[in-house]
C-alpha cells in the first residue's frame, strides 16, 4: 500500500472522528435546547416560574392598593394592617423568587455539568481514534523504514 494513500486514509479517518464529536456535541445541545433559542429549557422553565410568580406578586399587590383607598380618596384607609400584608406578599414573593433563582442556578449548573461531562467524552474518544490513527501511521512509518533500508 502507498505510504502517501496510507496517510490520507489516516488523515480521513481523523476527519471523520471530528466530524462525528462536533455531531454529538450537536446532538446534545439539541437535547438540552429543543427550541433551539440558545437558552437550555430548563432554565427556560425555571425563569418562567420566576416571572410568573413576580406576575403574581404584582397582581396581588395591585389587589393590596386598591383596598388600602376604598374611598378613593388618595389617603389609604387602612395603611397599617394592610401595609404589613404587603411586607408579607412581598416576602414571600422574595422567598419564592429566591428559591426559583436557587433552582434555576442548580438546574443551570447540573445542564452545564452535563453538557460538559458529553463534550469531554466526545473530544476524549475523538482524541483516542487520533491516537490510534497517529500510531498507525507510526507503525506504516517504521515499517517501511524496515522494509527499504535506503530510506
Amino acid at each position: 500500500m502507498d505510504l502517501r494513500k496510507m496517510a490520507q486514509d489516516l488523515r480521513a479517518q481523523a476527519e471523520g472522528a471530528l466530524k462525528e464529536a462536533e455531531a454529538k456535541l450537536g446532538e446534545i445541545r439539541a437535547t438540552l435546547d429543543k427550541d433551539g433559542d440558545g437558552v437550555p429549557d430548563a432554565v427556560q422553565g425555571a425563569l418562567n416560574q420566576a416571572k410568573e410568580a413576580a406576575d403574581q406578586a404584582r397582581a396581588k399587590f395591585e389587589e393590596l392598593r386598591a383596598n388600602l383607598d376604598q374611598d378613593g380618596d388618595g389617603i389609604p384607609d387602612r395603611l397599617q394592617s394592610l401595609s404589613q400584608q404587603a411586607k408579607e406578599a412581598a416576602a414571600q414573593a422574595k422567598s419564592k423568587a429566591d428559591e426559583l433563582a436557587a433552582q434555576v442556578r442548580s438546574k443551570a449548573s447540573e445542564v452545564g455539568a452535563q453538557a460538559q461531562e458529553k463534550a469531554e467524552q466526545v473530544a476524549k474518544a475523538a482524541q483516542t481514534k487520533l491516537d490510534q490513527a497517529k500510531d498507525t501511521a507510526q507503525r506504516i512509518v517504521d515499517s517501511t523504514k524496515k522494509e527499504d533500508p535506503s530510506g
